[in-house]
């Protein structure tokens, strides 16, 4: 019967929601219960935290198509014989460099790899979204299991503190009997026995009872310690438990609104998109970058000339009229010779020696030891695999569907005959109490009539349980409101 009420995760999911769970008060309603089960659970909050790992993935896709931008700088020092790039000397003096810049690069075409991946990103957000709700879905199938228990635990203790003061009255009633020589004292010693029978029977319902309050707690993340106790809707079994669905009908609404059902089809989504994105590395990729640098060195010149200090001067060229002939031809020419210098200090050396530049690049993938063809053919395995899921999770919700549907049969008809089982054991114990009275028959047969109407009160309470929630989860596989 547990395994049952564990179906009934359906009663949260039709109800208005999940809305943000408040501090019940000293009674808590199941949607109480569901609400701050939610908010505590571990799990829930793992889930959650997937989709935030979802959105940074989206944010991280959405950026991959803003140019890059990086500084770099670069400081050294070395001793030893080197080269001075200013004078190609051969020096053995101590040298400092030091170099920056800035470098960014902006992809132009990767065979829709950003475009793949942004749409791939929105598809792993919804199914991480998907997944919480199937998380408080089992979350709250397992508190409407323990709070079912407790209602039907409760039930059977009524029954029992019924049935012992039954008992007690008909002991008490009977002692007087025997005082006055209508029974025999072996009646009223049978009868104590099952008064002791009974009271067994209430303190093993309390023993029950208290369990479900305590696994309700544990469900809660409430202390042992703490007080508990539920409001005790008013439950009656439906008149038209079956709907007019049929099964299969049912399992094709329930494609359409269950979390796990629509996560797995995302990620067969997500699986096509992983497919694409390996088969882009197979593309040509064309990227534009630019950027700019400079640098600073210590066997730098002390001077260099200053921006305008220069003088125009004319300086002898010479050429070759015939190079057989070999024959030196002298002409002049016009330079710009600098005047006026200035100190090359570190400033100036970064302003004088920056370099800018633009470029286009064109990488053309042609061999890398199968990686790509190894990535996709991984990628198609991964899709196959997620179909595969998708289809188990519809065969598992297909088998739910069909187990719940003969299940409200099966207890339908558990519930007319013990409810037919209760009214004839009934006027049977009515009929043997006065019997037994008169005399009639012995306190032996008056028990045993008396413990079979036990029997069939707590098969009863059983079915009617059974009925009710069993109903309200086809109910909810058609997306039908629950109420109590």
């Amino acid at each position: 019967m547990k395994k049952t009420f564990k179906l009934i995760a359906a009663l949260l999911i039709a109800t208005a929601g999940y809305a943000q769970a408040q501090e019940p008060g000293e009674d808590w309603t199941l949607q109480q219960c569901i609400d701050y089960a939610i908010k505590n659970n571990i799990q829930v909050k793992q889930s959650q935290l997937d989709v935030a790992r979802s959105s940074n993935f989206k944010k991280q896709a959405v950026a991959g198509f803003f140019p890059t931008l990086n500084a770099s700088s670069n400081y050294s020092y070395s001793v030893g014989r080197s080269i001075n790039q200013f004078n190609n000397q051969v020096e053995e003096v101590p040298i400092t460099n030091h170099s920056t810049g800035l470098f960014s690069e902006l992809v132009l075409f990767n065979g829709h790899r950003n475009w793949n991946t942004l749409r791939q990103a929105n598809i792993d957000k919804t199914a991480a979204e998907l997944d919480v709700a199937a998380t408080k879905n089992n979350v709250a199938l397992d508190v409407v299991a323990a709070y079912t228990q407790i209602l039907f635990n409760r039930e059977l203790l009524e029954n029992a503190q019924n049935q012992y003061a039954t008992t007690s009255l008909r002991v008490e009633r009977t002692k007087t009997l025997v005082e006055v020589g209508s029974l025999a004292m072996t009646d009223l010693l049978d009868l104590q026995a099952n008064l002791a029978t009974d009271e067994l029977d209430v303190v093993n319902a309390e023993n029950q009872l208290d369990l479900a309050h305590l696994n309700l707690k544990q469900i809660l993340q409430l202390p042992e310690s703490q007080s508990i106790e539920i409001v005790v809707p008013d439950l009656d079994a439906p008149v038209d438990a079956l709907p007019a669905q049929s099964a299969s009908e049912i399992y094709n609404v329930a494609l359409g609104t269950q979390p796990q059902i629509q996560a797995a089809e995302a990620r067969i989504r997500f699986q096509d998109y992983e497919v694409r994105i390996a088969k882009s590395r197979s593309y040509p990729s064309l990227t534009l970058s630019g950027g700019i640098n400079t640098n600073y060195s210590s066997v730098a010149p002390d001077q260099i000339p200053r921006a305008g200090g220069e003088t125009q001067q004319i300086v002898p060229i010479v050429g070759f009229l015939n190079q057989d002939q070999n024959q030196p031809v002298f002409a002049t020419r016009p330079q710009n010779v600098p005047i006026e210098f200035t100190e090359n200090t570190y400033w100036n050396q970064l302003n004088t020696n920056q370099r800018r530049f633009v470029s286009l690049n064109l990488n053309i993938p042609i061999f890398n030891g199968y990686q790509v063809r190894t990535s996709i053919a991984n990628a198609a395995i991964a899709r196959e695999n997620a179909n595969y899921l998708a289809i188990n999770q519809r065969n598992i919700l297909r088998q739910t569907i069909e187990q719940a549907y003969l299940d409200v049969l099966s207890a339908t008809k558990s519930f007319e005959a013990s409810q037919n089982q209760v009214s004839a054991l009934q006027e049977s114990f009515r009929s043997n109490e006065q019997r037994f009275e008169l005399g009639a028959i012995n306190a032996v047969d008056y028990s045993l009539t008396k413990n079979n109407l036990n029997i069939a009160e707590s098969d009863f309470i059983r079915a009617k349980y059974d009925l009710i929630f069993k109903s309200k989860l086809l109910d909810f596989y058609l997306g039908n409101p629950l109420s109590f």
